[in-house]
């Protein structure tokens, strides 16, 4: 996939199906690539709970 801002990705995952509104947890931590997508994650002690994920899948 072509690189894309975070602005893009997430026009992009609106326009696939996911809310133009991404609320996202204070504590959550965010992954963003320009060419791949994003993830948003918690950590709870050694459990990693991901929240969202969007993108190329890579």
């Amino acid at each position: 996939m072509k690189a894309r801002t975070k602005s893009e990705w997430l026009d992009w995952y609106a326009a696939h199906g996911g809310s133009k509104d991404l609320e996202l947890h204070p504590d959550e931590i965010v992954y963003f690539h320009p060419e791949h997508g994003l993830l948003s994650y918690l950590r709870h002690d050694d459990i990693l709970e991901v929240h969202h994920m969007f993108g190329d899948g890579k």
